[in-house]
């Protein structure tokens, strides 16, 4: 799935939402929570973008990545991550940002 949709055309940017849970065997998993959808690895998840990101674009990719799992498996996610995407990526440090709804003149 994830394949797929890497090769869609990216007109500026290629942006992928993966919601990371924790999984068996200290292996972060990656599906929609609270729902049917298949589970699949973490690892494999960011080895297929990183294999088929860039095919149709030359553009940024952007990860947001949904964090669910506790601190052993967030620490699993950082190797992982640091040993498929080696030194092609910039990590920025993300800080939680509430938005709130602002009332402006009716518009909203």
């Amino acid at each position: 799935m994830y394949a797929c949709m890497s090769l869609f055309v990216c007109l500026f940017v290629c942006l992928f939402v993966v919601d990371c849970w924790d999984g068996p065997d200290n292996n972060p998993i990656i599906y929609h929570g609270h729902t049917l959808t298949s589970k699949i690895r973490f690892y494999d998840v960011i080895k297929c973008i990183r294999d088929h990101a860039f095919v149709t674009s030359e553009y940024p990719v952007i990860l947001s990545l949904e964090q669910h799992c506790d601190i052993p498996q967030q620490q699993v996610m950082a190797r992982q991550f640091k040993e498929i995407f080696g030194g092609a990526y910039t990590l920025w440090s993300v800080m939680v940002v509430t938005l709130y709804h602002i009332h402006l003149n009716g518009a909203f």
